[in-house]
This record gives structure tokens, sequence and C-alpha cells, in this order.
């Protein structure tokens, strides 16, 4: 997918993932396309854009699929450099920067699984896990 004004962001209104990448685009100033993806019934351009997932958000640029939030977030800020940065230029701060990020990905998907157990047994393994990583945050 293309588009002659630059890239599209394919994504979901209510996606933490996606609202990742549209606060990268907002702090960086790069002017994009949305595209609503439906979820609950997910049409054929998010499942030929990203295969191996099938989620949002799926950035399109220059004729390239860019998928997975962090992902896309590290592409932009190479991409659009001259731009603010969005990770810190010192090595171990940026490691940090990307450790965090990846644990809030977990936390959320912790967070996702504990409400979609809530009437099973691992219900309670769930609370335990999410109830740890909170306290390490």
């Amino acid at each position: 997918m293309a588009s002659r004004n630059g890239p599209v962001l394919l994504d979901f209104w209510v996606s933490p993932f996606g609202q990742r990448v549209r606060i990268a685009m907002a702090e960086k100033g790069i002017e994009y396309e949305y595209k609503e993806e439906d979820l609950f019934n997910k049409g054929e351009l998010l499942l030929k854009s990203n295969p191996v997932h099938k989620k949002v958000p799926v950035l399109f640029h220059d004729a390239k699929t860019i998928c997975e939030s962090l992902i896309i977030m590290e592409y932009i800020d190479e991409v659009w450099s001259g731009k603010v940065k969005l990770l810190p230029s010192d090595s171990y701060q940026r490691a940090q920067a990307r450790f965090w990020a990846d644990f809030s990905s977990k936390a959320y998907e912790c967070g996702t699984r504990l409400w979609k157990l809530l009437k099973e047994e691992k219900h309670e393994a769930a609370k335990t896990e999410m109830i740890q990583m909170l306290k390490l945050f």
C-alpha cells in the first residue's frame, strides 16, 4: 500500500500499541494517513500485510510494510532522524528504554490474559503475575 502523501498507518483506535506509534508520529511531526481496522472482522489488507501476527499497527512507507509497534517506532526514529529523537543517544539509556517498552508490552499482554481468564482456574496465576509486574513498575 502506498500513499502519495506519505506514510499510512493501519490501526485500531483503542490499541495501546497503535497509540505508541501515533504518539511517535506526533512527536516527530510526521503527517500520515490513518486507516481504521476492524479487529473483530479483520480485513484482507491486515491479513496480507501482517500474516504472522495478524495484528495492528502496520505502517506502510515507501512501498514497505513494517509491523509491531516497537519495531515501527525504531523505524520512524531512523527514517525521520532529522527530527526529535525518540530514543536516547546513549547506548545504555537506549537499552533501558527498550527494556521498559518491552516490559510494558508484556504487562499489557498479562492484563489481557487476566481479563480473558476471569472464569477459569488459571485466573489466580495470571492475577499473581500481573501484581508482580505492577510492583516492578
